[in-house]
């Protein structure tokens, strides 16, 4: 897989209509948010609906994948993956929350036949890097 990331305005250009793929890298406690989807790990997603800003989306999508939480969201950045449409990330700052068995935050990520796309989510991890100050570990 190869995986192209840009800032926002870049893909904006690129792609102006049609589905929008939203990613959301939580932190909590200086940890990556994944949570469970095909007994897989996997960063929280959801497409845009109809009538629904990005930015409503990647709440929404935060929220059902963590439950009740306290957090804010910010655009961070675009991508691209293998040259076809992606999509965009959003940062989410958890600053309340219960883990439960679904969802879960990881200092390092899990085994790489245990998460879903795992070689975007540590791109991804590496464009954040000020979100994420602690180690490398993709």
């Amino acid at each position: 897989m190869d995986c192209t990331i840009y800032t926002p305005k870049e893909l904006k250009r690129k792609y102006r209509a049609g589905k929008k793929r939203i990613l959301i890298l939580g932190r909590y406690q200086q940890k990556l948010v994944l949570a469970r989807r095909e007994n897989l790990w996997a960063l929280p997603e959801t497409e845009c609906r109809r009538g629904e800003s990005m930015e409503e989306s990647a709440r929404r999508a935060l929220g059902e994948a963590i439950g009740e939480a306290v957090f804010t969201v910010q655009l961070l950045c675009a991508f691209e993956e293998d040259g076809q449409d992606g999509g965009y990330v959003y940062v989410a700052d958890i600053s309340e929350w219960e883990e439960k068995a679904d969802a879960c935050a990881f200092s390092d990520l899990p085994a790489p036949e245990e998460t879903r796309e795992a070689l975007l989510i540590c791109a991804l991890r590496r464009w954040a890097w000020p979100f994420f100050p602690e180690k490398e570990t993709c």
